[in-house]
């Protein structure tokens, strides 16, 4: 809201999601893909901005397809650690934020779904000046180190950075959690262990928190993910 419309907009933004599993981060992230673009493009128009892209990454997802390609039945912390790598990776190289040694990182819409102002194939850099993108990092996000991570690439891209929490009562994420098809439930020991160790942003401890949204509301009505 600082900058003024001679200043140049950055390239883009990250949106993080905070909450438990089944709390509705998946529903949302399908909203934002759906109509991001349309609602954030007169906005940012005024900045010298003429398209928008949306890009939906879900962890699990990109685990999913890793765990497939691969043959694994099961919980890896191999494969865990290799998926979240690969969406950091993918992400720093999008915004061309230096991601270390290793083969050329995926593109986005390779590990994830895009739409908005430039289509679909979604591949390419993002250019700044009369383009902007939005990452939806589809995920618990429960320890605060895994939304750091973020936070560091955000400043290191020059990108815009939020949270977005979906607070949602134990009971209701194993009542909605045991209500999802087999394939997508997670282990109700799972769900209660994280709900003790969630780390809500806190910005009066941790101030490159502070561009924080809670949204109680999008988590109380409907199964979600």
């Amino acid at each position: 809201d600082s900058q003024g419309p001679d200043s140049p907009p950055p390239p883009g933004a990250l949106v993080l999601m905070c909450g438990l599993p089944a709390a509705g981060k998946s529903t949302l992230s399908a909203a934002l893909l759906r109509d991001g673009a349309k609602e954030l493009l007169p906005r940012l128009a005024p900045f010298g901005v003429s398209a928008v892209r949306v890009f939906w990454l879900s962890f699990d997802d990109v685990l999913g397809n890793l765990a497939a390609a691969c043959g694994h039945t099961g919980y890896s912390p191999e494969l865990w650690h290799q998926a979240r790598d690969s969406v950091l990776r993918s992400v720093r190289h999008h915004f061309g934020v230096a991601c270390g040694d290793g083969p050329p990182p995926a593109p986005l819409a390779q590990l994830g779904e895009s739409g908005g102002g430039s289509g679909s194939s979604g591949g390419a850099p993002a250019s700044g000046g009369d383009s902007f993108d939005v990452v939806l990092l589809d995920d618990n996000m429960h320890y605060r180190s895994m939304r750091r991570v973020y936070h560091r690439l955000a400043r290191d891209g020059r990108l815009g950075c939020c949270t977005l929490c979906l607070p949602l009562p134990l009971a209701e994420a194993l009542r909605r959690n045991a209500a999802r098809q087999e394939s997508a439930r997670v282990a109700d020991a799972t769900v209660s262990h994280m709900a003790e160790v969630l780390q809500w942003p806190d910005p009066a401890r941790h101030p490159w928190e502070c561009s924080t949204i809670s949204l109680p509301s999008a988590s109380s009505s409907g199964a979600g993910a």
